[in-house]
């Protein structure tokens, strides 16, 4: 029963994710399909999200310099971004990965390299938010850490 007030919190949080569009209900699906012998699989997906995403979004910038830009190696690598964000749920980084695609697929140089700013900004919140939220997690699985989704 101790744990009761916890799983409320983590119940608050999950809803407040959704609501701001942090992440879509796919990311709650996702977690529920993690095995037991591996209860923290999501947190590493969204870690590696995250790494890969700033090596990603460091060399579009580079690319972003260059004169001439040379957005079909740019739209690339959005590309790449898309796939990781949308498989893991990420709503919001999903969305401004979305609007850095049409500012380089229209070839605006300014524009992108205001949409990959937004987006470094998303990418950071994204973590900010969901580090918290996985704390709770873990401090809610049974002392022998077993259980796959969230408690």
């Amino acid at each position: 029963m101790e744990n009761d007030p916890l799983r409320q919190q983590i119940a608050t949080v999950k809803q407040s994710l959704l609501d701001e569009g942090t992440v879509e209900p796919h990311f709650f699906h996702l977690e529920q399909l993690q095995s037991p012998e591996d209860p923290n699989f999501l947190e590493r997906a969204i870690g590696l999200l995250y790494t890969d995403s700033m090596k990603v979004t460091n060399d579009m910038e580079r690319l972003l310099e260059n004169q001439p830009v040379d957005f079909a190696a740019i739209i690339r690598l959005v590309q790449q971004l898309r796939g990781m964000s949308a498989s893991l749920g990420a709503q919001k980084v999903k969305e401004r990965v979305l609007a850095l695609l049409g500012n380089c697929e229209q070839g605006h140089v300014e524009r992108s390299k205001a949409s990959l700013q937004v987006l470094k900004l998303e990418l950071g919140t994204l973590k900010a938010r969901l580090d918290p939220y996985f704390q709770l997690v873990r401090q809610a699985r049974p002392a022998n850490g077993a259980g796959g989704g969230p408690p």
